[in-house]
């Protein structure tokens, strides 16, 4: 039996979707666990419910597109498209305030990394703002929003192709700012290398929907000005994309907290800080030429001020 286009999409839609909400629930679990339950847990499991509506939208609108004929049924479908465009733009505005929401917790106590933080927040609200406006024009304008017709009007394919650059163009430098933000700040931290290096290369991984964001442009505005000259690969990537991405966002929404699991080398330096104090036997041997270690929770320098986010 031969596996549909259709098909190979919901494949890898619902295996990531999977995936997500496996990791999303493990890192609510885990914070629960800690009692740390805080702003970033909630918008990144928030992220998690718009990403499942939206494949619950997607399966909708292929199900009525699919066997739409009537003037009503048209409509219905044309309205379902816009939804299905505003939550997808929705899941990746949530993942960055979580990410925001993180780098706020851990690194708020540089006067320089506040300014920069108020910065990429307001220019990621005003992005957002921005791209979902521009889904009620992509038709003509706001009263076109649920007209068939003229959403079908192959007149639009031009424009709809130059908005796209647009919007990747905005969206991409948003995800640069989002990696960019902590990494001058986290090499003044008191951390070890390899702590550095994991903590680096889970905000590289944002890297990924840079990519797939560039990707799914080129090869959509190709789709929408010359689609015969498409591979049938080449014809089904955009959409494979467009669920993939979002998915992938989610996930390393989630990296940051399973990173807690990994052995922390600055509690091994306090357990032998005691054994060094107390000795075989148990006899203090303090000496106040041995400095005190450091505090277990300012490991990645985060302030002692409890966070006004917090649940």
């Amino acid at each position: 039996m031969e596996i549909t286009a259709d098909q190979v999409q919901e494949i890898y839609m619902w295996t990531l979707y999977g995936a997500a909400t496996i990791l999303v629930f493990g890192r609510l679990l885990i914070r629960w666990t800690q009692r740390k339950l805080n702003c970033d847990d909630v918008l990144n499991g928030t992220a998690l419910l718009f990403l499942l509506s939206y494949g619950v939208v997607q399966q909708v609108l292929l199900s009525v597109y699919s066997v739409a004929t009537t003037a009503n049924e048209l409509t219905v479908s044309t309205i379902l498209t816009l939804v299905y465009n505003l939550i997808w733009w929705t899941v990746p505005l949530l993942v960055k305030a979580s990410f925001l929401a993180t780098y706020r917790k851990i690194f708020m106590t540089s006067r320089v990394f506040r300014v920069a933080w108020w910065i990429v927040t307001v220019y990621t609200v005003i992005t957002f703002f921005a791209l979902f406006l521009g889904q009620l024009w992509v038709c003509g304008g706001p009263s076109e929003v649920a007209n068939f017709v003229a959403c079908s009007d192959p007149s639009l394919n031009r424009r709809e192709a130059n908005d796209l650059w647009w919007w990747m163009a905005l969206n991409v430098f948003g995800y640069l700012l989002i990696m960019a933000l902590p990494l001058s700040v986290l090499f003044k931290l008191k951390l070890s290398s390899q702590q550095r290096l994991s903590l680096v290369a889970i905000f590289a991984i944002t890297i990924i929907n840079v990519l797939f964001d560039i990707i799914r442009t080129v090869y959509g505005v190709q789709l929408l000005r010359d689609p015969s000259s498409m591979s049938a690969v080449l014809y089904q990537l955009p959409n494979i994309l467009t669920v993939v991405e979002p998915a992938v966002a989610v996930i390393v929404c989630t990296l940051p907290t399973y990173r807690t699991l990994l052995p922390n080398q600055s509690k091994k330096r306090e357990k032998t800080y005691k054994l060094l104090h107390t000795g075989c036997g148990g006899r203090n041997m303090r000496s106040k030429h041995i400095p005190n270690p450091p505090a277990a929770n300012m490991e990645l320098g985060i302030s002692r001020r409890p966070d006004r986010c917090q649940l």
